[in-house]
């Protein structure tokens, strides 16, 4: 089982809640109530924590998929082994992520 991290400071950036953050527009105390039943921050960003999903950037994801794809070329370059050197050199990962 994962490991949960218990300090809000350590898991986001801030607890102000936002109705566009790429914008910096925060959420008004009316919205807020009506859709968590308080405009508490702290107990706002923990229910989004709890049972919200996880929204990620276009700049995240194109890293992860970097990273994905490396791993996955590392993999294939390792198991390579499947002829003999004379016949194919090989690839190494730089070749196989070009």
């Amino acid at each position: 089982m994962g490991h949960s991290e218990k300090d809000l400071d350590e898991v986001l950036q801030s607890t102000s809640v936002f109705h566009n953050v790429s914008k910096g527009v925060a959420a008004k105390d009316k919205d807020l109530q009506a859709a968590f039943g308080t405009t508490d921050h702290t107990a706002i960003c923990l229910e989004i924590l709890a049972r919200g999903e996880l929204q990620v950037s276009e700049e995240e994801r194109k890293m992860q998929y970097e990273h994905l794809f490396k791993d996955v070329a590392s993999v294939l370059v390792d198991n390579q082994g499947l002829e003999t050197p004379e016949v194919n050199p090989g690839l190494n990962v730089s070749m196989a992520t070009m």
